[in-house]
């Protein structure tokens, strides 16, 4: 989570303007009411996805950045930090993704360990490591810009999961509404992930503006941003963003109920103190599907590859 103090000059500009492996998509009415929409918000937990990341500490010295080492037990060993997060599962073409914040991602882009909730409620790891060794051109996709990265999840390699994907038609393409009321579900400082289960906890927001390039320090400047309030605790970056308009029935999150508006990554404090979340909109996800890197990686998968059944 990034956490960003915002000057005066923009605060006044600112207030001046599931599958169990089936892959069947899940679907919703577009009449909602008080019980289904309980059931939507159970159902997008099940696309909540706990993500680790360790990297080693760099500190700058002299000017340069170095990494830092300790001993222990008569060796020198790297000091590593562990970056945590939330993502979410997507699926595109009938293959499996999982989507978070890039910032979240180690400076190599390499690796990442997910946790998905089961049957069970056993949390399989699965270490994205792995899938990059043996899956041609499979790494990060992550946006030039905007602060989203998706990886591919080959396969599920033990209890069946308890699971449903977003899917590319649940984002939604024209402006949210203001003062609309969205869900972010995702794991605040860690919470909601522990002793080999997963419960992510549930937030409510509220849409502050129409996606704008507002200019906020530290912050890309050619990418639009939606602000909510309340704002989110760190632990949500990566988090979906969803409004709720109606009832699933299936199995993948998509249609007219539910819409992606964007991907929590950040919060800002202006001068009073009063803090406010950041959104990337989901439309900079269609730029990763749209981008040469990707396109490349589908191809050779289905040239080398099929999707386990």
């Amino acid at each position: 989570m990034i956490s960003i103090q915002v000057n005066h000059g923009i605060y006044i500009c600112f207030l001046l303007i599931h599958i169990f492996l089936s892959r069947s998509l899940l679907r919703a009415e577009d009449i909602p009411d008080s019980q289904s929409a309980i059931e939507a918000i159970e159902q997008v937990t099940q696309s909540i996805v706990y993500l680790e990341f360790e990297q080693p500490v760099i500190e700058i010295v002299d000017g340069k950045e170095v990494e830092i080492w300790y001993r222990s037990e008569g060796r020198f060993i790297p000091k590593i930090q562990k970056t945590i997060g939330t993502g979410f599962l997507f699926q595109h073409n009938d293959r499996s993704y999982v989507v978070t914040a890039k910032h979240l991602l180690p400076r190599s882009r390499n690796g990442g360990t997910l946790y998905i909730n089961t049957i069970s409620d056993a949390a399989i790891p699965i270490r994205l490591e792995d899938i990059q060794k043996r899956v041609p051109f499979a790494q990060w996709f992550c946006h030039n810009e905007a602060d989203i990265a998706m990886h591919p999840i080959v396969t599920f390699e033990s209890d069946k999961p308890m699971v449903r994907f977003l899917h590319p038609t649940i984002i939604k393409h024209d402006k949210p509404e203001l003062r609309s009321r969205v869900i972010v579900a995702g794991f605040p400082h860690g919470i909601g992930f522990g002793e080999g289960t997963i419960s992510p906890l549930v937030e409510e927001s509220y849409v502050l503006n129409w996606p704008s390039k507002l200019q906020v320090e530290n912050l890309a400047k050619d990418v639009n941003y939606i602000f909510l309030r309340p704002h989110l605790d760190k632990g949500y970056s990566g988090s979906p963003v969803l409004t709720l308009r109606g009832s699933p029935s299936r199995s993948i999150l998509s249609g007219h109920s539910m819409q992606l508006i964007g991907i929590h990554i950040a919060y800002i404090t202006d001068p009073s103190g009063d803090k406010r979340s950041v959104v990337v909109p989901a439309t900079y996800l269609i730029d990763i599907l749209e981008s040469e890197d990707f396109r490349r990686y589908e191809k050779a998968r289905q040239e080398t590859l099929k999707e386990p059944d």
